[in-house]
C-alpha cells in the first residue's frame, strides 16, 4: 500500500492509503485495539498528493515525484494545500485560497493534553471534532467562530497575550500518554481557561466568541489505559526502509499508534513518519525490527 495517512471518520481510525500510488482511488484499514498488526517499510516513498480544496478530494501527485525521507509531500503539491498557504503565504492558487479562508466558517478551540498542557489553534468547522481526534487531544473546547482570516487572527492574538502554545511537539504527547482527567475534570479546566481569555478579549475578536462553547470528552476514543505510574512508552522517532513495526494494537491517540511488541514493550509510532511510502501491511504478529533505537 502507499500510505496517504492515519485517518479518523466516524470518530474511528484508520490507515488511508493508495493500492496504486499513480491511481486516485483510495482505500482504508480500520485499526482496533487488541488487532495484531505487522507493517513493514519498502525503499521507495512517493508524493502523497494533495487535498483539493476547491472540490475536497484527495488527488494523487500529477508528477508522480519520489522523495527522500524528509517530506511525504514534492513542493508543488504543498503549494496547493490551504493549510499550507495560511501559515506560508504561498500557495498555487493565491486568490482561490483566500476566498475559501475569508468565507468558509472556521472555529478557535483549545485542546487539553495530559493533566494540564494547553493549545490553542483553528479548523474548519466541518472537521473540527475529525482535527481534535487527529492530534490526540484528551479534550477540546470549541469556543469562538468566524471564517479562516479573522478566527486566525484571534489564534495569534490569544498565543501571544495569553502564553497558551500554538503547536505540541509528539515527544510531549508521548510523555502524555498515561496521564488522564475525568471528563469532570478536563471541562473545568478548558473551560476556565476559555472564561478567563474571553474576559481580556478586545471587543472586535470578543465579538467572535460562541455564546455556548461546545466541548468534547476524547479520551475514550483511543481506547488506551496505562498505569502513569509503571508504563515505559519507547517513541519511535525515525522510520527506515526495512524496518518492521509490529506488535498488538494497544491504542490509537491521534497520529500516534501504541504497538506492544512480543517482548511486552510498549512502543508510540507516529504513523505520519510513514506517509508516502510504500508499506507491507499484515494483520499477524512479527518480531520488531528497528535500525534507530527509540
Amino acid at each position: 500500500m502507499h500510505l496517504i495517512s492515519l485517518y479518523w471518520s466516524d470518530e474511528r481510525p484508520s490507515l488511508q492509503y493508495r493500492p496504486d500510488p499513480l491511481q486516485p482511488p483510495i482505500d482504508y484499514l480500520e485499526l482496533e485495539a487488541g488487532m495484531p498488526l505487522s507493517i513493514s517499510v519498502g525503499a521507495d516513498r512517493a508524493c502523497t498528493g494533495y487535498y483539493d480544496f476547491v472540490n475536497r478530494q484527495k488527488v494523487p501527485c500529477p508528477r508522480h515525484r519520489h522523495l527522500g525521507s524528509k517530506y511525504a509531500q514534492c513542493f508543488l503539491c504543498q503549494r496547493q494545500e490551504v493549510t499550507y498557504y495560511a501559515f506560508t503565504g504561498i500557495a498555487a492558487d493565491p486568490e482561490a485560497a483566500q476566498t475559501y479562508l475569508d468565507t468558509q466558517p472556521h472555529q478557535a478551540y483549545l485542546n487539553l493534553f495530559g493533566r494540564d498542557l494547553l493549545k490553542v489553534g483553528v479548523v474548519s468547522a466541518p472537521r473540527r471534532l475529525r482535527r481534535a481526534l487527529e492530534q490526540g487531544a484528551l479534550a477540546s473546547l470549541f469556543f469562538a467562530e468566524a471564517n479562516g482570516s479573522a478566527i486566525r487572527e484571534l489564534e495569534r492574538y490569544i498565543s501571544r497575550t495569553f502564553r497558551v502554545r500554538e503547536r505540541i511537539t509528539t515527544l510531549e504527547k508521548v510523555k502524555r500518554l498515561a496521564q488522564s482527567q475525568s471528563p469532570e475534570r478536563a471541562e473545568e479546566i478548558v473551560c476556565r481557561a476559555a472564561e478567563r481569555i474571553a474576559a481580556e478579549l478586545p471587543p472586535d475578536l470578543g465579538a467572535y466568541l460562541r455564546p455556548r462553547p461546545d466541548f468534547h470528552y476524547l479520551q475514550d476514543h483511543y481506547h488506551l489505559r496505562l498505569d502513569p505510574d509503571a508504563t515505559t512508552v519507547h517513541h519511535i522517532k525515525q522510520v527506515e526502509p526495512g524496518d518492521t513495526y509490529a506488535g498488538m494494537v494497544t491504542g490509537m491517540v491521534g497520529n500516534l499508534l501504541i504497538l506492544e511488541a512480543v517482548d511486552r514493550r510498549l512502543y508510540a509510532l507516529p504513523v505520519k513518519l510513514l506517509e508516502g511510502y510504500l508499506l507491507s501491511v499484515e494483520p499477524e504478529l512479527a518480531p520488531m525490527r528497528l535500525q534507530h533505537e527509540p
